[in-house]
Parts: C-alpha cells; sequence; structure tokens
C-alpha cells in the first residue's frame, strides 16, 4: 500500500466530514452504491471516535469486521485521526506519554474497583479504608502555592472554612463521572456543613476528545456568572455523563450556559475564542506541581495550618472523612 502523507489524509478526512454534514442535514434516504459507502464510512468515523478512539488508533487498530475493500479508506481515516490527536497533544510524543499514563491510571483503579466491588458484595467494609491506616496530612503548602490555589478558581461552598476540598477532575474520565454518580463530595459536603467548600479544577491528563473545551467552557461560566453559575454549569456536565457510556455533548454547552444563567452571547464569545484557555492549563501545571498524576485527585487543605493530603481516584467517603476528621482536630 502507498504511504499516505499528513496532508493527504487530512484533506481526505476534512472531504468525508463535509459529506457527513450533507448527509447529516438530509432526509433523504442513502440508494446510490457510492451513497452507501459514504455512510458506512461515516458510520466508521463515529464508532472509531465514540470508542476510546485515543488509545485504539494509536495502536493503528482497524475493525476486523469491516469489508477488505474499505480497508484503504478506514486506513487513510485513522491515519488522519492520530495526526490530529497529535497535534492536540502537542506532539506524537506527549501523546504516547499521555497514553502510557492513562493506562496506568486504568489499572491502578481496576484493582481498586475490584475490590470495592467484592467488599460490598460480601457486605465488608473495604480494606484500606480502616482510619488507623489511613494516611495523615503532611505536606505543607508555600505562601505562594496557597495562594495559587484560590487564584482563578472558584469556591463552592463557605469561603471561610477549615477544610478546602480542591478537586482535580475531568469532565469526560469515567471515575471522575462515578466520584459526581456516588455523591462523595456532596455527602461531605452535608456532614461538614460550613467547616468545608470545594475548589473544582477540570484538567485532561488523558486526552479524552472533548474534556479541554468543557473545562474552559466552565470557566467561562464561571468568569461570566460567578462561583454558583460555574457550579451548576460543572455538575450539570457530570450528571449528564456516563461511567460507561456516552458524555455530555459539545454542542449543547452554549444552551447549558444559558440555562444556568450566564448571557449566552457572551459565553458563546469567551468559548469560541478560548478565552479561559490559559488559566485552564495552569491547573495541569499546578496539578502537576503536586504529584496529581491520575484523575479524580482531591487535595484535602486545612487553611489554617496550610497542610494538606491527596486522596487518589474515587475512594470511598471514609478516605476523606479520616484525613477532614484529623485536620479538624489539629491547631
Amino acid at each position: 500500500m502507498a504511504k499516505t502523507t499528513k496532508t493527504e489524509s487530512m484533506e481526505y478526512v476534512s472531504g468525508v466530514r463535509g459529506s457527513q454534514e450533507s448527509s447529516l442535514g438530509s432526509s433523504e434516504m442513502v440508494s446510490s452504491s457510492g451513497g452507501a459507502k459514504m455512510l458506512a464510512l461515516v458510520i466508521v468515523i463515529c464508532t472509531i471516535l465514540n470508542i476510546s478512539s485515543s488509545w485504539y488508533l494509536a495502536r493503528g487498530t482497524i475493525n476486523p469486521l469491516l469489508p477488505v475493500s474499505m480497508g484503504s479508506d478506514v486506513s487513510k481515516i485513522a491515519d488522519a485521526l492520530k495526526e490530529v490527536q497529535y497535534d492536540q497533544a502537542g506532539g506524537k510524543d506527549v501523546y504516547e506519554l499521555y497514553m502510557k499514563l492513562q493506562k496506568l491510571q486504568a489499572q491502578g483503579q481496576k484493582s481498586k474497583l475490584e475490590e470495592q466491588i467484592r467488599a460490598l458484595e460480601g457486605g465488608a467494609q473495604p480494606a484500606g479504608t480502616d482510619p488507623a491506616a489511613a494516611p495523615s496530612a503532611s505536606k505543607t503548602l508555600t505562601a505562594d502555592q496557597y495562594a495559587g490555589i484560590f487564584k482563578d478558581s472558584y469556591v463552592d461552598g463557605n469561603a471561610k472554612a477549615k477544610i478546602t476540598l480542591v478537586e482535580y477532575s475531568d469532565f469526560e474520565c469515567p471515575y471522575c463521572i462515578m466520584q459526581k454518580k456516588n455523591g462523595t463530595i456532596e455527602g461531605l459536603k452535608k456532614k461538614y456543613g460550613d467547616s468545608i467548600n470545594v475548589v473544582y479544577k477540570p484538567l485532561n491528563l488523558a486526552r479524552h476528545p472533548g474534556a479541554d473545551q468543557k473545562g474552559w467552557a466552565a470557566l467561562c461560566v464561571g468568569k461570566l456568572g460567578g462561583a454558583d453559575k460555574y457550579t451548576k454549569f460543572s455538575n450539570a456536565i457530570l450528571d449528564g455523563s456516563e461511567v460507561q457510556g456516552s458524555v455530555y455533548p459539545l454542542d449543547k454547552l452554549s444552551a447549558l450556559a444559558k440555562e444556568v444563567g450566564v448571557d449566552q452571547k457572551k459565553f458563546d464569545t469567551c468559548y469560541n475564542t478560548k478565552e479561559t484557555e490559559a488559566i485552564y492549563k495552569e491547573y495541569t501545571t499546578e496539578a502537576m506541581a503536586f504529584a496529581v498524576n491520575g484523575t479524580p485527585t482531591t487535595m484535602v487543605l486545612n487553611n489554617e495550618t496550610k497542610t494538606f493530603d491527596l486522596v487518589q481516584g474515587a475512594a470511598p467517603a471514609i478516605n476523606f472523612e479520616t484525613i477532614v476528621d484529623k485536620m479538624m482536630a489539629a491547631k
């Protein structure tokens, strides 16, 4: 097979995308053989994008069930989409590092989830949740680090709370969605009341396809409407996503911004020009400085002593409570 250049591949996908938009905007049935083939290609594109495309495309995988005659076309699409992924990640080397991180993160979470499932099925408390075994806060922020946590951030709850939960999350991460649907953070807010507040910071360490857009979209809402609307917008995205299924669609972000109460035209301008992208990227830089290498990771921060500890993954509430209780008792 002749090697397809990046330019040729991008032109090919551009043409398919143009045909896709034309096909989706028409109510007529595709009857010709050429139209049927184009429709099949559109289905292939959608399938690739919807089934964790980043990992499969990075490996050059092609569905073995597709007709052999379509192999060349699908290969062109796969190559072009891989180039798009490389560009978005900042290069092939960076992309491959993200994929390695995602795989390691998933492997680490798998054992934790299996352990929790076994414990729940057996009616026992999951291993590792014994309060005596939970780590105590032993790290301390510098003055600049502490100030940076709250710079360009939105606090949900009592601004003078003793404890802050800084949730480094991802709008399309299955475990982040799981943590939201489990109600872990909301449960902590109810239990501790005004003694605790939450700062939600979206990242995209695993390079999910729509997480970046949702991240700076949420920050646009915060910029236009403040902490309350930022929180409502962020929660709606997570609530409207599935742990093992569809995620909140990008084409509904503008309508959601209007729904939570911000000026839709101003939001569209902010979103389309990426006004908040720089702040969004700063969240990632900050998280990595604290050795956050997966999402969700939650910093439990004592605002009086400036000490903190990290809770990795979608952990049980008791993991948080043990740390919070020790911090609440600290003088």
